[in-house]
């Protein structure tokens, strides 16, 4: 090659340099329009992170002034969401096949259906609080404020109609997050949606059925029923009163309220034979209006209460309300102190229940038949009054602080099963079964565990008993699972007299403390998954000298299918004053309680509480194979001794229980 072929033309140089400047440029604008993007996409991020921060604040500890001013943060919210969509877009096509990066490959391969969650959410969230505000509106003066909520929910219906279409797309939405792999920092975050899309699905379908529950669509009649817990039976207590609530267009038009036993009119046609129990322990032969609560089961037990009510009275309703006294003593901590008429004193959530005792129990000083009679049938006369007296304060109830109050407090009510409710409208029913306010068995498709209490003494000794669970799972051979079962009771009155079932009829009754003295006739239940194989069970004997209708048992426990898929197995216990007795049962579990995948072996329990009990102290300790490592536990366990794990509850309301471990091959 010559020298002269060697060197390049000057224009052509020219060119190379200008193509590498160009390259260079290239480069450049992309560092830049990435570090740009980055920025925007960390910008977002922290916006909508700090929105998250302010609503998780709001959702923890509501209050008033904080829930009238979401909007703008909700506005915010579903802004700062949309943004950082459309900001990440580009991007979006990419970060799913991120998943093999270290620490947060799994939330960048997620992006897609986070984002998209976050949108339709936030969007969701905004729309709920533009169509349910107008209830906190301050009230005309010629409305009560519960009239003036049931028309403003009335008003909200096609709002809240969209609004459950737009949830129903977040939750769908909600369902392609991969939660289970988001990394440990993002799930923690994420997981209280998980219990905040089902608590929004059902509030939006509640404002949606309450108008009609409200009379808005024409007059509603329910059957109130007062249970009494110091006269345990299934559903709460012995039904001590009865009345009618009827509501329309959202006001309480007319309301009444007496003793249970005047409902019964045995010359109305045939009462129906009593529940096997009631007839071998108590000698009753006919299933009368206050024993009609015999089913643990409420949507059972109601179709026999309405039935009964309307063969005694001609009457027939739209559903049932059952109270206890802790609900009359809950709602006078909201409302405040009642004067009612020819009570010169206000009562008090300290003094109403001496105040609904007494009143009960005042018998008549002597034997006179007449007196006794008219006693009976006036004693619960002071149940009228007193439940106009809180209706009325009630429905006054101030929009607001009042009206959040009000609110927490029934919904710990019903949670507790101190109030229940059974309608006859299908959208209403499915909700609050869904909530577990109808007070129906739920046993579920895995581990289920429910005691329930039936005081058949004829007397209020209920109160003067404690109870105790331990349950015992051994999944010491998982593919095999054994339960074992042991109530205690103590009865905390001190010794007296023998046992004899008839004290509870002796008259004339004077005071409720009478009615509290003696022993404890108890038909217990225990209820557990259908196919649950007895292998022993143990019960104290009955001598039948303590019986009113002189048969005993001889510790024998009855064994038989359950209501609502379970398996029952059933058992007569009487505890004398100052003693304890027990009650044991041991079961082979089905093996469906444990379920194995690619995590390990899952067990679910579900420990369900009896209405009208106070919170019941129980003990659950799992046996576990060799080898076991615990992976999860939805409760925090007291101790985890080698193989066996010991959880310590409080069973004021349903709990659920969740394990996860793994065990050696």
């Amino acid at each position: 090659m010559s020298a002269q072929q060697s060197i390049q033309h000057p224009s052509l140089r020219r060119l190379r340099i200008r193509r590498r400047y160009l390259v260079l440029l290239i480069l450049l604008a992309a560092l830049i329009g990435a570090a740009l993007k980055g920025w925007q996409l960390y910008t977002d991020i922290q916006a909508l992170r700090q929105d998250a921060a302010e609503l998780a604040t709001v959702v923890a500890q509501p209050d008033l002034p904080q829930i009238t001013g979401l909007g703008p943060l909700l506005a915010r919210t579903r802004s700062d969401a949309q943004n950082l969509r459309d900001a990440a877009a580009p991007l979006l096509p990419i970060t799913r096949w991120l998943g093999w990066l270290p620490r947060y490959g799994s939330d960048l391969a997620a992006a897609t259906s986070l984002l998209d969650a976050a949108v339709e959410l936030s969007t969701a969230a905004e729309d709920g609080y533009i169509a349910l505000m107008p209830v906190l509106r301050p009230v005309p003066g010629d409305q009560t404020p519960a009239q003036a909520l049931a028309q403003r929910l009335q008003a909200a219906q096609a709002d809240l109609q969209r609004v459950r279409a737009t949830l129903a797309r977040a939750t769908d939405t909600w369902a392609d997050v991969p939660l289970a792999h988001l990394s440990p920092a993002l799930r923690a975050t994420l997981e209280p949606i998980d219990q905040l899309l089902p608590a929004a699905r059902n509030g939006i379908d509640l404002a949606l059925a309450a108008p009609e529950l409200l009379g808005m669509h024409g007059r509603r009649e329910y059957l109130v029923i007062a249970q009494n817990p110091d006269e345990l039976r299934p559903t709460g207590g012995l039904i001590t009163a009865a009345g009618v609530l009827t509501l329309e267009q959202g006001q309480v038009v007319a309301f009444s309220m007496g003793d249970s036993g005047t409902v019964n009119n045995y010359g109305n046609g045939p009462y129906p034979d009593a529940p096997a129990p009631l007839q071998h322990y108590m000698g009753i032969d006919l299933w009368a209006f206050q024993d009609a609560n015999w089913s643990p089961d409420l949507p059972t037990a109601a179709k026999t209460i309405t039935n009964l009510y309307k063969r005694g009275v001609r009457r027939t309703v739209q559903g049932i309300i059952t109270v206890d006294p802790t609900v009359v003593v809950a709602l006078l901590q909201v409302t405040g102190p009642l004067t009612l008429p020819n009570q010169a004193v206000p009562l008090t959530a300290d003094t109403v229940l001496n105040y609904m005792r007494n009143s009960v129990f005042l018998g008549p000083a002597s034997n006179d038949l007449e007196r006794q009679q008219q006693w009976v049938s006036e004693r619960k006369a002071f149940m009228a009054p007193l439940a106009t007296a809180l209706l009325q304060a009630l429905q006054h109830t101030r929009p607001g602080a009042d009206w959040l109050a009000l609110g927490r407090t029934f919904a710990g009510l019903l949670a507790e099963r101190h109030l229940q409710l059974v309608f006859d409208q299908p959208a209403a029913n499915t909700v609050i079964a869904r909530l577990g306010w109808n007070g129906a068995l739920q046993p579920g498709s895995s581990d289920f565990l429910m005691l329930v209490d039936a005081n058949v003494g004829y007397n209020k000794v209920s109160a003067s008993v404690r109870q105790s669970l331990t349950y015992t799972i051994d999944l010491s051979q998982p593919q095999a699972p054994l339960a074992e079962v042991q109530v205690v009771y103590t009865h905390q009155l001190a010794a007296s007299e023998r046992c004899d079932q008839r004290q509870g009829l002796r008259m004339p009754v004077q005071r409720y403390e009478d009615m509290l003295q003696g022993c404890y006739y108890d038909y217990l239940r225990v209820y557990a998954p259908g196919e649950a194989q007895l292998i022993t069970a143990l019960a104290p004997a009955v001598p039948g000298a303590w019986m009113l209708t002189g048969i005993g048992t001889d510790g024998t426990v009855d064994v038989q299918p359950g209501i609502a898929g379970t398996h029952e197995f059933g058992a007569l216990l009487v505890t004398p004053p100052s003693e304890t007795r027990r009650f044991f049962v041991r079961y082979r579990l089905p093996t469906s309680v444990v379920v194995r995948d690619e995590q390990g072996w899952h067990y679910q329990l579900k420990l369900q509480k009896q209405a009208g009990t106070p919170p019941l102290p129980a003990t659950v300790r799992m046996r576990l194979p060799q080898g076991t490592a615990v992976l999860t536990t939805s409760l925090p366990a007291a101790q985890h001794n080698g193989q066996e794990l010991v959880f310590q509850l409080m069973l004021a309301r349903d709990q659920m229980l969740d394990v996860v471990f793994t065990a050696a091959q």
